[in-house]
C-alpha cells in the first residue's frame, strides 16, 4: 500500500491591499493554493483574485467586485487507493527487472489480475482545469433615513475541461487496428449565470418604544450549461498525445452532449415588530417560480410567523434578578420549498441515437418520461427555543426544538414493466423529522484585566425521523423490492409509521459448530440456515441519540489555544469491514486478519465467521447483512488543535509592521470508536498539519 503514497507538503498564499479617500475605498485580494495530494501525482492549484471598489455619498452607495478564479488538478496515474488495499501482501508489483508487472496469477481465478500500477507503467493520464469570472454591481439609494431601495445585478461564467488519455501501448488496443489505438477523451462544460434583485428596505422607531422593519424582494436568476464530451482514437506512439494528432475517432460511443436551462422568480416580504425590546413578531411571505417542476405546478407560495418574549428586559427580571444575564422564549412556524434537482425529472427528454442509423438516417429516442405534475416538495416546520444566561453571560444555554413535516417528498417511482420506462421523478409522501439542538457555553476564567480567557463549549443535537404516509405508487415499489435480498448493504424498509433510517436484517445465532454453516432464526424463531427476506427484523436505526461537539479555548495575551472534540452514541451501523473481508471474504485477495482466527476450520469450533473452504457450500453462500454484524456506532473523537500566537505591537513595529502573528493547526488527532472497521481505503487517511504567518502593515 505504499507504492502509491507520499508526504505532500502545500503552500497557501494570500495577499490583500486595501485603501481609498472619504467617499471611495477599494480592496484587491489575491491567492494562492498548491495542494498536494497523498496519491503520487494528485495536485491541485488554485488562483483566486478579487476586486472591489466602493462609492459613497450622503444618498448614494454603489458597491462592484470582480473575481477571476483558476483551477489546475492532475487526478493520480496510479488509480484508486481501493485497487492497492485488496492486493495480496506475497505479491511482489515489480518484475527482476525494477518494471511493474502487468498481471498476477491466483490458482482459485482463471482469468488474470491487473496489477493496479499498469496505468501508471504505460503513461495513462488525466487532468481537468477551470475559469471562473464574477461580477457583481449593487446600487443602494437612501430615499430618506431608514428608507433605502437596492438593486443589484450578478453574473458569472464557469468554463471548465477535462482531459484523459491511454497511450495505443496499452493492453486494451493489443487486438486493436492503428486507428483504433489509443484514446484521448475531452470534456468541455459552460455554465452561466445571471441574476438580478431588487430589494426595498423600511426602518423606523415610534415613541421610542415600536420599531418596524419591513423588507420587499423580488428576484430573476436564470441558469445555463452547455456540455459536450467528445473522443479521438488512432496514436501512433505513446509519446505523441496531442488530441490534433489523432487518425480517427471511436466506432461508438465518441460525442455526446447536453444543455440545460433553469430560470427562478421569486417575489417575498417580510415584517418585523419589536415592543420596547421586549416583545417581537415576524411574518413573511413569498411565491416562487421554477422552471424545475412540471408545467402543472410551476409556482409554489411559502410563508412563515414567529414570535418571542425577550423576559430578560423585563422591569422586574433585573430589579429582582440580577444574576440573569439573558433570558428570552421564541416560536416560529412556517412552510418552505426545495427545488434540488435538474428541470429535465419533469420533462420527456429525447437523445439522439448516433451508433444506430436506420435508412441513412439519424434516429431519437425517450430517454426520459415526463411528469408534468411534479410538485415542489414542502416542509412544514414548527421551532419553539429559549436563550437563558447567567452571571453576565459566564454561563450560557440555548436550546431549539423543531418538528418539520415534508410533503410530496421528490423520489423516484417505479413505473410497470408494460410502460416501457423504469421509473420517472414522482412525489411519494410525507416525510417527519424532529429533533433538538442543545448548546451550553461556560467561561472558567474571563478576567479582561489580566487578558485571560477560557471557555468550554458544546453543541448537541438528536433528530429522529418517521415515514408518515407513502404513495401508493412508491408503496408499489416497495412491496416488489421488499420480496429481494441482493448486496451487502443495509436493507431499508419504508414502512409508514417507522423510520426512514432504520436498519433490517435477519437474525443471526451463530455458526454451526459441527457443519461451520451460519444459523438464522426465521420469523417463527426456529433455527434454520435458509435466508429469507420474509425472515427481516429491526436491527437498529442509524440515527445517533446523540451528536455534537465539544470546544474549549484558552486564551492569554497574545497566545491562544483552540482544542475540538467530535461525539456520536446510540446509533447503529452495519460493519462492513467484518461482513465483506470476514463473513464474505474473496481467497483471491488480501483479508481482515480476523478471518485466521475467528474462522470456523473444524468440527466443534466455536467461532464468528462460517467455513472457509474453496470447495464448501458455505463459503459460496453470501451472507446478508444481520445481527452478528450490527454494531452499535458510539465515536469519540478530537477534530482539531489550533495554536496561535500574536506578536506584540511593539515588536512588530520595530520591524516595519503593523501585526505579526504565527499559526499551527492539526486536525484528526485521534478516533475512538465501537466498531472495529477500515477507514482510509477509497482515498488514504492522512493527518495534515497546518502552518502559518500572517502579517499587515
Amino acid at each position: 500500500m505504499s507504492v502509491p503514497v507520499r508526504t505532500g507538503i502545500g503552500q497557501t498564499h494570500r495577499l490583500n491591499f486595501m485603501g481609498g479617500a472619504d467617499d471611495w475605498r477599494f480592496r484587491f485580494d489575491l491567492s494562492y493554493d498548491s495542494t498536494v495530494g497523498v496519491m503520487k501525482g494528485s495536485d491541485r492549484n488554485n488562483v483566486n483574485g478579487t476586486l472591489e471598489v466602493d462609492y459613497m455619498t450622503e444618498k448614494w452607495m454603489v458597491m462592484q467586485s470582480f473575481s477571476l478564479g483558476v483551477n489546475t488538478s492532475k487526478n493520480s496515474v496510479y488509480g484508486n487507493f481501493s485497487d492497492y488495499v485488496q492486493m495480496n501482501r506475497y505479491w511482489n508489483p515489480y518484475d527482476e527487472n525494477g518494471d511493474p508487472v502487468t498481471y498476477y496469477y491466483h490458482p482459485l481465478n482463471q482469468d488474470p489480475i491487473d496489477n493496479p500500477l499498469y496505468d501508471w507503467r504505460v503513461g495513462c493520464w488525466n487532468d481537468s482545469k477551470y475559469t471562473s469570472l464574477r461580477s457583481n454591481t449593487s446600487i443602494r439609494y437612501t430615499i430618506c433615513p431608514g428608507f433605502q431601495v437596492v438593486g443589484s445585478v450578478g453574473l458569472s461564467r464557469k468554463i471548465s475541461r477535462k482531459d484523459s488519455f491511454i497511450p495505443p501501448s496499452h493492453k486494451w488496443y493489443a487486438d486493436k487496428e492503428l486507428k483504433q489505438k489509443g484514446r484521448y477523451d475531452r470534456r468541455d462544460k459552460t455554465a452561466d449565470v445571471w441574476q438580478t434583485a431588487l430589494t426595498v428596505n423600511y426602518t423606523n422607531t415610534f415613541n421610542e418604544k415600536h420599531m418596524l422593519t419591513v423588507n420587499l424582494n423580488g428576484e430573476m436568476q436564470e441558469d445555463l450549461e452547455d456540455e459536450v464530451s467528445w473522443a479521438a482514437t488512432g496514436f501512433l506512439t505513446d509519446k505523441i498525445d496531442n488530441i490534433g494528432m489523432s487518425l480517427g475517432y471511436p466506432d461508438a460511443w465518441g460525442t455526446s452532449g447536453e444543455e440545460t436551462t433553469m430560470r427562478r422568480i421569486s417575489l417575498r416580504g417580510s415584517v418585523n415588530y419589536y415592543y420596547d425590546m421586549r416583545y417581537f413578531l415576524d411574518i413573511s411571505y413569498s411565491t416562487d417560480g421554477s422552471s424545475s417542476f412540471g408545467s402543472e405546478s410551476r409556482w409554489g407560495s411559502f410563508w412563515s410567523f414567529g414570535g418571542g418574549w425577550n423576559i430578560y428586559n423585563e422591569r422586574f427580571i433585573k430589579e429582582n434578578v440580577g444574576w440573569i444575564s439573558d433570558l428570552r422564549v421564541r416560536y416560529s412556524y412556517g412552510v418552505s420549498g426545495n427545488m434540488g434537482f435538474s428541470p429535465a425529472d419533469a420533462m420527456t427528454v429525447y437523445r439522439q441515437n448516433v451508433n444506430e442509423t436506420y435508412l441513412s438516417g439519424v434516429g431519437v429516442e425517450m430517454e426520459r418520461f415526463a411528469n408534468p405534475y411534479l410538485q415542489w416538495q414542502n416542509t412544514y416546520q414548527h421551532n419553539v427555543g429559549f436563550d437563558m444566561g447567567f452571571f453576565s453571560n459566564r454561563i450560557a444555554f440555548q436550546f431549539n426544538y423543531y418538528n418539520k413535516l415534508t410533503d410530496n417528498a421528490v423520489q423516484d417511482i417505479f413505473l410497470p414493466i408494460s410502460h416501457g420506462f423504469e421509473n420517472f421523478k414522482g412525489n411519494i409522501g410525507k416525510i417527519r423529522n424532529e429533533g433538538y439542538e442543545f448548546n451550553v457555553t461556560l467561561y472558567p476564567i474571563r478576567n479582561t484585566v489580566k487578558n485571560i480567557n477560557w471557555s468550554i463549549t458544546g453543541r448537541f443535537n438528536r433528530q429522529v425521523n418517521t415515514i408518515v404516509q407513502l404513495s401508493e405508487g412508491f408503496k408499489e415499489k416497495v412491496k416488489y423490492s421488499s420480496k429481494t435480498m441482493s448486496g451487502a448493504s443495509e436493507y431499508y424498509r419504508y414502512i409508514e409509521g417507522h423510520s426512514m433510517d432504520a436498519i433490517y436484517g435477519l437474525r443471526s445465532v451463530g455458526v454451526d459448530p459441527s457443519t461451520g454453516y451460519r444459523m438464522f432464526l426465521d420469523k417463527n424463531n426456529n433455527i434454520t440456515f435458509r435466508q429469507s427476506s420474509e425472515d427481516l427484523v429491526w436491527l437498529g436505526d442509524r440515527q445517533p441519540k446523540l451528536n455534537g461537539n465539544i470546544s474549549t479555548s484558552f486564551s492569554y495575551k497574545g497566545l491562544s489555544l483552540n482544542v475540538g472534540f467530535g461525539v456520536k452514541w446510540g446509533g447503529y451501523q452495519v460493519n462492513f469491514t467484518e461482513l465483506t473481508k470476514g463473513e464474505n471474504l474473496s481467497l483471491l485477495y488480501n483479508v481482515d486478519k480476523r478471518a485466521l482466527s475467528q474462522g470456523w476450520e473444524k468440527p466443534g469450533d466455536v467461532s464468528r465467521y462460517k467455513l472457509y473452504q474453496v470447495t464448501s457450500d458455505a463459503s459460496r453462500q453470501y451472507t446478508y447483512p444481520n445481527s452478528m454484524f450490527v454494531h452499535k456506532d458510539n465515536v469519540f473523537s478530537c477534530t482539531n488543535i489550533n495554536v496561535s500566537y500574536l506578536i506584540p505591537r511593539k515588536w512588530c513595529q520595530k520591524l516595519g509592521m503593523e501585526s505579526l502573528s504565527v499559526s499551527a493547526y492539526l486536525s484528526d488527532i485521534f478516533y475512538l470508536s465501537t466498531i472495529k472497521r477500515e477507514r482510509g481505503i477509497d482515498y488514504p487517511f492522512s493527518i495534515n498539519p497546518n502552518f502559518s504567518i500572517s502579517c499587515s502593515f
